[in-house]
């Protein structure tokens, strides 16, 4: 399994978790809360990343990290032929991704002004995706798209490298999304788009003790997922899958003096 990728699951794991026994999903800055279970002293928090790659994490209820919320992260590459000189013929762009309404996070991100809209597109199932003018922003623009209640901002900039008419059409007719049971929000791509995925494990089997890994790549990701964990010298464990279908991948911390740990 690629560790960076793993670390930065891991690590948004950790600012995405719910504390509360059964706590509820809900939206407070734009912050998505999702549901946590207490099992035998410890939360369990199943998250759904926007791959459909899942993961697990379980840890002491003190650490009290749901209010943190979950702010997913990816990003996406526009494949064709550019018809700017100079410009590559990929157009490459990550994501702001907030839950809560269209109006509501160009608001927020307009700092309470309403934004210029500059141009329309049609999306998939005829969602209409705008161009918008964030005021203080002088440098890119917003391609604006509604996934469920998940708002989800493709930047594009206002002069050189900037998407043509064209591309800025294709993307917003490739580029869907859709809400998961539980909340999480899944994000698909058809036609010339390319979504970043989680890379496949190198070994799909789960490992019987993860407390007793020597594996050099999940010390690696275990490490920067256990920071939280440590700064309150708390125990911390879970789960990764990854692609979707794959055997979990577990990890594990023990602060030291309390046991050993895989992060070491």
């Amino acid at each position: 399994m690629n560790a960076g990728h793993v670390a930065l699951a891991l690590a948004l794991l950790l600012t995405a978790c719910g504390g509360r026994s059964e706590s509820g999903r809900g939206e407070g800055e734009l912050g998505f809360v999702p549901t946590t279970n207490v099992e035998e002293g410890k939360v369990l928090l199943p998250v759904t990343f926007p791959d459909a790659t899942s993961a697990e994490l379980v840890y002491p209820p003190g650490l009290e990290i749901a209010e943190l919320g979950v702010f997913p992260y990816t990003s996406g590459t526009l494949h064709g032929k550019s018809s700017t000189p100079g410009r590559s013929d990929f157009v490459a762009r990550d994501f702001v991704i907030r839950y809560g309404h269209l109006e509501k996070m160009l608001e927020v991100w307009n700092k309470g002004r309403s934004p210029r809209l500059l141009a329309q597109y049609e999306g998939v199932d005829a969602q209409a995706v705008g161009l918008w003018d964030l005021g203080w922003d002088d440098t890119a623009h917003k391609l604006g798209f509604q996934f469920g209640r998940w708002t989800v901002l493709v930047y594009d900039y206002v002069a050189a490298g900037a998407m043509s008419d064209a591309e800025r059409a294709t993307w917003a007719a490739s580029f869907s999304g859709r809400e998961t049971a539980d909340g999480f929000l899944l994000l698909e791509a058809s036609g010339p788009l390319r979504l970043v995925s989680t890379p496949a494990p190198s070994s799909p089997s789960p490992r019987p003790n993860p407390r007793a890994s020597s594996s050099s790549t999940q010390a690696s990701a275990a490490r920067t997922a256990i920071r939280r964990c440590a700064s309150t010298e708390s125990s911390c464990s879970g789960t990764v899958v990854s692609p979707p279908g794959a055997s979990p991948t577990p990890w594990a911390f023990t602060p030291k003096g309390a046991g050993t740990s895989s992060a070491h």
